[in-house]
């Protein structure tokens, strides 16, 4: 098996104890180089990297062109990244020749390990690895990856780069100061300016059959990932509209609940705002309940903008929630003929569920004065008895 297909990091803790070279580096940047490791350890040639594309070269700083490679795969900021090349550079931890930056040891292990694997494929091994020719000659084939595993490979390298984007937002998203969460939409546009700080190719609020997704970001391997914005849980309509495209759910939670169990939704991967946990009285079982889709249907007048109307509908208080679900059979059955109903939209505007419900044989009085007053003023006024 060749080391980049390892599950493993070969790593030699007692020359990483006594490496002299990397001694002399911060210990921040030491962290940064592990987590470089783990990227070379990936990389089509093991323990290198190569900026090959013209997209790569952003600066005329070399280290910072790497940096800013680096960025898209690990969760730290281009300055941190930047900072620790420099020193590991300068102290010949990590060598940048031309347009490569490698680790040595790894390059070493590499080229010995496909050495032996030539070795062992020219005699004697496994006798199954063999097959027959019509001449009755003997050679060794060579063992290729199957679908299965080429497939395997390409989910690992899919996996690592998902969760150094989760693992980013879960640090960046965190790091902004309150007055960046007070607004969903001043709260939105500080995630994408961080998303595209960090180098991520990012669309914004990207247009798709069932509606926008808030955040589309394309991974390095071109991965696409769906970031949907929303404030204490995850909404369904956002999943819904997700489901048949090819492509990861995260969803940002800018005011969460505290001790949230999202794993009964169908989304890969959560951030909250840790910040803006609530304490508040009302409970999750009580937030989620009489979800919009429920008031949607027993209203049965599905007329207006759906997405506008679960917007508001998300902004009705949990008390208000328990008053309309009780308001609305009193509502039908006063007015079966749902076309002579108040519009979704004006029932909501109009918090119409505190409205009486008067039946339809009451007799109403007439505000004013009765005929038989208005006849007596009018004698009144022209002087008859």
């Amino acid at each position: 098996m060749a080391l980049r297909d390892q599950p493993y990091l070969p790593l030699y803790v007692q020359d990483y104890l006594t490496d002299e070279k990397l001694n002399m580096c911060s210990p921040s940047a030491q962290g940064v180089y592990i987590k470089i490791m783990c990227v070379l350890h990936k990389q089509d040639t093991y323990g290198e990297m190569t900026l090959f594309k013209q997209k790569d070269k952003q600066s005329e700083s070399t280290i910072r062109n790497f940096a800013l490679k680096f960025a898209k795969l690990l969760p730290f900021p281009v300055e941190v990244i930047f900072s620790a090349l420099e020193e590991l550079v300068d102290e010949k931890v990590l060598i940048i020749d031309g347009d490569k930056i490698s680790q040595l040891r790894m390059v070493k292990d590499n080229a010995v390990s496909q050495a032996r694997s030539k070795a062992g494929k020219k005699g004697g091994g496994n006798p199954a690895l063999f097959k027959q020719n019509e001449c009755n000659q003997y050679k060794q084939g060579d063992k290729q990856n199957t679908e299965y595993e080429n497939e395997y490979e390409n989910d690992n390298i899919n996996d690592i780069n998902f969760s150094l984007l989760l693992s980013f937002l879960d640090t960046a998203v965190n790091s902004l100061p309150e007055d960046k969460a007070c607004e969903s939409r001043i709260f939105h546009d500080a995630v994408y300016d961080l998303l595209l700080e960090q180098g991520y190719e990012c669309k914004y609020e990207y247009p798709i059959q069932n509606g926008r997704i808030d955040i589309l970001v394309i991974l390095p391997n071109d991965e696409l990932v769906a970031i949907e914005l929303d404030n204490r849980t995850p909404r369904s309509k956002n999943i819904l509209k997700t489901e048949g495209l090819n492509m990861r759910f995260i969803s940002i939670l800018r005011d969460p609940y505290p001790n949230k169990s999202y794993s009964q939704f169908n989304i890969d991967g959560v951030v909250q705002y840790k910040k803006r946990l609530t304490g508040s009285l009302e409970t999750v079982e009580e937030y989620e309940f009489y979800p919009f889709e429920e008031f949607w249907n027993d209203y049965d007048k599905k007329v207006g903008e759906k997405e506008k109307l679960s917007k508001k509908w998300d902004k009705v208080s949990i008390r208000d929630r328990k008053a309309v679900k009780e308001y609305i059979p009193k509502y039908k059955a006063h007015q079966p003929d749902k076309k002579f109903r108040k519009n979704p939209e004006t029932f909501l505007n109009n918090k119409s569920w505190n409205d009486e419900l008067i039946p339809s044989g009451a007799q109403v009085k007439p505000k004013g004065v009765t005929i038989v007053q208005s006849q007596e003023i009018f004698n009144e006024l022209n002087g008859k008895q």
